[in-house]
């Protein structure tokens, strides 16, 4: 809450006040906060518009706060934003168009239940899937290291 011009009516205990000029975003603070009572699942709402700066480091959280045992989520008016490792599997988003971005160098790539594939099987941050489309009730992301991020529309968005 760096940037409020009148605190909310909350006891003392309950109330963090940091500086404006911090190493952070108010958005990672949230998040690291959060992890403290070690959920199972967090779904990000209103972390992407109009500052791509803001934005852009909404979805790198996901990569610095990405654990195999739980839920990190992004969630905007017409997507889930998330990042895998090793293995994904998607349900019941048939028809359904996904984007894949690999912010890490990936080996071993296996999709199985997408329109589009890839002529190799190592990638590295420079390599992307833009809207390919899930054509199975089941799709699934294997590697065998590397994460990607994902961008899986809501349907409707072709």
């Amino acid at each position: 809450m760096d940037s409020i011009k009148a605190l909310p009516s909350l006891p003392d205990d309950k109330i963090k006040i940091y500086p404006v000029e911090k190493d952070f975003s108010d958005s990672e603070l949230s998040l690291k906060h959060a992890l403290q009572f070690k959920p199972t699942h967090i779904y990000l709402l209103a972390m992407t518009g109009s500052y791509f700066d803001h934005s852009f480091s909404n979805v790198l959280n996901l990569f610095r706060h990405y654990h195999k045992n739980f839920n990190l989520q992004l969630i905007t008016e017409n997507s889930t934003i998330f990042v895998a490792a090793q293995q994904q599997n998607i349900y019941d988003k048939k028809d359904h168009r996904c984007s894949l971005f690999f912010l890490s160098q990936v080996k071993k790539l296996k999709l199985s239940g997408f329109k589009y594939q890839f002529k190799q099987n190592s990638l590295n941050s420079l390599d992307y899937s833009l809207s390919n489309v899930i054509i199975d009730n089941k799709a699934k992301i294997e590697m065998e290291n590397g994460m990607v991020l994902i961008i899986l529309f809501d349907k409707g968005y072709h």
